[in-house]
């Protein structure tokens, strides 16, 4: 029992390091780990403005900057691998607790 209340408390501490994380990428625009410019090319799209899919064309006319930049990058990896771990956490405790 003091072992499911020590995971608890583990998974409910990860809870609030995602949301910090979250709102470190939502602070830092990090949100797009990889730049419009990149990632339209990767997907096969051009980059006339008149053949982008919708939803980037509301993206460009957004004040975000595109630009490439690793430290962005860095930092919406780990929230990724945050959210990750917290469903891990999550998946055992659900184990723990129907066990």
């Amino acid at each position: 029992m003091n072992s499911i209340r020590r995971w608890v408390l583990a998974t409910f501490i990860l809870t609030f390091l995602v949301v910090i994380a979250g709102g470190v990428v939502r602070t830092t625009q990090s949100g797009m780990g990889c730049p419009i410019g990149r990632s339209v090319l990767a997907n096969g799209y051009t980059t006339n403005a008149s053949e982008l899919p919708p939803i980037l064309k509301i993206l460009r006319k957004q004040d975000i900057d595109h630009t490439f930049n690793a430290l962005h990058t860095w930092i919406e990896y780990f929230n990724r691998l945050l959210g990750a771990l917290l469903g891990l956490f999550a998946l055992i405790q659900g184990f723990f607790i129907i066990s």
